[in-house]
């Protein structure tokens, strides 16, 4: 279970007492934790899980996987994303290997780095970051076209009317920063949410921008530690938690993580599910995990340093990878050159 951590970020122990307040709909709800006392000894798996199931991707010869970084599924097809290798491979529902996309360089047609990845209307979308383009390839990556970005941006997503909802936590010289709009073409609209200061740089590979349960677009900020409801070019509050230990708002005016002497207290993994908030919490200094799970229905969280894999046929948990599924939890094995995806269907 260690070794899963560290694949996501730095490890922290610690325990929770909590509070809960459930505000009006553009408040969201409020949860406070004071990470000093556990709840519960060890968090079960089959406590939020209903069913899990395991598929092997399976690739012809000759052909790895270096690293699972994120998986996007379709009704009919599932897309991994190699962080390592900076490719796509792509596979059918139950794992057989359909066709893999490497165009590293710096071509129109190329990119240098996947900092994000997603597919819409049979079309695959992949932001680089360090090139500052978006590039739209066929599924079975012929190149279509790219769109130049006018700044950049950390986490990155298309919303339903073509637009795009940026992130950027992070201080980027003449840059925005917070949560901003980009256009069809590329080109900056305005910014929702504001960061005036600067705020350490974390790097972290869960996604900021995502769908909730209820497949609204949702961007959490690691600053304020607030997840918001997009709508219409504006944000709400789905939910913020508050905690008595520091986080990044700590240490305003700080660019890099490296300047912080302290504790620092940062989730590194959720799910936003229809009857579960769930979250994986580190300390930047170091030790163990912490798993925290609010129920959304009775308004009850238990947190613990222990996460026990109890379902049936599941031996361990596997390292956990961002997709687009809202109500399943998804983490990777390796296996001979490949990877077991396992999906874990909440409640």
């Amino acid at each position: 279970m260690k070794l899963l951590y560290l694949l996501l970020l730095s490890c922290f122990v610690c325990s929770c007492s909590h509070s809960i307040r459930n505000n009006d709909k553009l408040m969201g709800i409020q949860l406070d934790f004071d990470l000093s006392a556990v709840t519960d000894d060890s968090l079960f798996l089959s406590e939020f899980v209903s069913e899990a199931k395991q598929i092997p991707l399976k690739l012809p010869d000759g052909e790895v996987i270096g690293e699972v970084g994120q998986v996007f599924f379709t009704p009919s097809e599932i897309f991994v994303v190699d962080r390592r290798l900076n490719m796509v491979f792509r596979f059918d529902e139950d794992g057989n290997w359909l066709s893999s996309l490497n165009k590293l360089g710096e071509g129109p047609d190329e990119y240098l780095v996947i900092t994000n990845f997603w597919v819409a209307d049979s079309t695959m979308y992949i932001y680089d970051k360090r090139m500052q383009k978006i590039n739209l390839y066929t599924c079975d990556g012929k190149y279509i076209r790219n769109i130049k970005c006018q700044y950049r941006c950390s986490d990155i997503a298309m919303t339903d009317a073509g637009s795009f909802l940026c992130l950027t936590p992070d201080f980027i010289f003449n840059n925005p920063m917070g949560v901003w709009m980009m256009d069809a073409d590329g080109n900056y609209q305005k910014t929702l949410l504001d960061y005036e200061e600067k705020y350490p740089v974390i790097f972290n590979y869960w996604k900021y921008i995502y769908r909730n349960s209820s497949e609204e677009l949702s961007v959490y900020s690691p600053i304020s530690n607030t997840s918001y409801r997009y709508d219409h070019d504006s944000l709400s509050v789905n939910w913020r938690i508050g905690l008595k230990q520091a986080t990044l708002q700590a240490y305003k005016g700080l660019s890099s993580s490296m300047d912080i002497k302290g504790d620092c207290f940062i989730p590194v993994c959720w799910l936003d599910a229809t009857n579960y908030l769930f979250l994986i919490w580190g300390n930047i200094r170091g030790d163990e995990p912490a798993y925290t799970l609010y129920n959304k229905k009775d308004n009850q969280v238990k947190i613990s340093k222990n996460l026990s894999v109890d379902v049936q046929g599941m031996a361990e948990l596997g390292s956990p990878v961002v997709t687009n599924l809202s109500d399943c939890f998804v983490t990777s094995i390796p296996y001979y050159g490949s990877y077991i995806l396992q999906e874990y269907r909440l409640r």
